[in-house]
């Protein structure tokens, strides 16, 4: 089970670095990342074996602590009490949270988060973009689900605990009448039957919690790797290109490369801050990393399906990402800005209204729908000339093409989009369709019906 699961991790990661920078570079990534991943499991599994022996020299293993912590103190008996106690009462904190991240979780709204992570373009490739927004949406989904199982554990409880107070004496096996019923319920008439399904359910559910926690960990932690790992190449890139060197055409190919770097350099750092024996280092590891390993240490042993569970959340986000790129984008719709409240972030193409009657009509284009053609509106400096804003955007109605339009920068709910108007007014009244032809490769063209209420001519 260890070496499938790292065979998966390793084939997530090659495909996102690898895509790109080498020949079919999608399916040699995932080969490599996966035979790496594999052997990563079978050389690391043992102990006493070749790569076990060299591991041991490099990073001794401790010996077990009689208490955890640089230079600890003994525990005070207050501080024990108060540990018993907490133990004791925690459901009812516990409870509260629950409902309050569950609601948190249900309030997300999977546009406003792909808005957001569109607002990354600068710093981000749109590839990796693609893969982050349709990852996030299972990571929400599997996170509300986690999270309600939880909750759905805990209402069990509550209902076990109100049960055993009102009918104390359990199950009256003196009323178990019938061949079936006897042979269904006998077994639930011991005395001590509605103590024990309460403290079973009560550890499934602070089991289910401590998963989801430590899941979430893991999700959180892989994000931030790849994130920061892209976001170190393109911050190099630009300095580079600050300094006065043209990179040209190598510019893509070489984040690539610095990404892929920076990516493992960050897992040596993360290997040398959980290695090092400095006391500050280990001050500040015990204070913060060590919660997140102690939910592993603690949760992976007991069996394979608690180690898959807890492993695997980020693995299944990002390998759907990978997988199905912009599958649950929402910029591949279209809206009206007529049916959007000023405080709604616009994350598709959009035209002003549906029914057109003043003779002109109001084109918005999206952040994620620029990115997907290469135009950053964050970075004005950047941005391309009107003539070549027409060779990245060709617009045309009922597919004929017009004029390049006027584009100009504006804001919606705080983020840069693209705004234009083109004249209707020759146009018949009845249905029509504006037309956006991407010229990006692959890209199909992209259309938005809208409806012309009179003609002026």
């Amino acid at each position: 089970m260890q070496r499938l699961i790292y065979s998966i991790t390793g084939a997530t990661a090659g495909v996102i670095y690898l895509a790109d920078l080498l020949p079919y570079g999608a399916v040699v990534g995932m080969i490599i990342g996966a035979t790496l991943g594999w052997l990563t499991a079978v050389l690391t599994a043992s102990e006493n074996g070749r790569v076990g022996g060299l591991l041991r020299k490099a990073w001794p293993v401790p010996r077990t602590p009689r208490s955890f912590g640089v230079n600890p103190k003994e525990l005070e008996p207050d501080e024990v009490n108060y540990i018993h106690e907490v133990r004791t009462i925690s459901y009812h904190t516990e409870i509260v949270i629950t409902v309050g991240l569950l609601a948190g979780l249900l309030s997300i709204d999977h546009g406003d988060m792909e808005a957001s992570l569109w607002l990354l373009s600068s710093f981000l490739p749109v590839y990796l973009i693609e893969v982050l927004c349709s990852a996030s949406f299972f990571a929400i989904w599997i996170l509300r689900l986690g999270i309600f199982a939880h909750l759905l554990l805990r209402s069990l409880w509550i209902g076990l605990v109100g049960l055993g107070f009102a009918y104390p004496s359990g199950v009256n096996r003196t009323r178990l009448h019938g061949a079936l019923t006897s042979r269904f319920y006998k077994h639930l008439t011991a005395p001590d039957t509605a103590v024990r399904l309460t403290i079973r359910i009560e550890h499934l559910s602070s089991e289910a919690y401590s998963v989801w926690l430590s899941a979430f960990f893991s999700l959180a932690m892989w994000t931030t790797w790849l994130v920061g790992s892209h976001t170190l190449a393109t911050a190099s890139i630009y300095a580079i290109t600050y300094v006065g060197t043209d990179l040209g055409s190598n510019a893509e190919a070489l984040a690539r490369y610095t990404a892929l770097a920076y990516a493992i350099g960050l897992v040596i750092l993360w290997s040398f801050l959980r290695v090092t024996q400095s006391e500050d280092i280990a001050l500040w590891r015990q204070s913060l990393l060590e919660i997140f390993y102690y939910y592993r240490a603690v949760l992976l042993p007991r069996s394979p399906i608690r180690a898959v569970v807890v492993s695997s959340l980020p693995v299944i986000c990002l390998a759907s990402g990978v997988i199905l790129p912009d599958s649950f984008s929402s910029h591949g719709d279209y809206t009206y800005v007529e049916r959007l409240s000023p405080n709604t972030s616009l994350n598709s193409p959009a035209l002003g209204k549906m029914r057109v009657e003043e003779g002109h009509l109001e084109i918005f284009l999206n952040q994620g729908y620029l990115a997907a053609t290469g135009i950053d509106v964050q970075r004005p400096d950047h941005l391309p000339s009107s003539s070549l804003f027409a060779e990245r955007i060709g617009v045309a109605i009922d597919g004929t093409p017009i004029a390049p339009p006027q584009w100009m920068i504006t804001s919606w709910s705080g983020r840069p989009i693209l705004y234009s108007v083109v004249p209707v007014h020759h146009l018949p009244p009845g249905p029509h369709q504006l037309n956006l032809l991407n010229q990006t490769p692959n890209a199909p063209p992209f259309s938005i019906p809208f409806f012309v209420l009179h003609s002026e001519h």
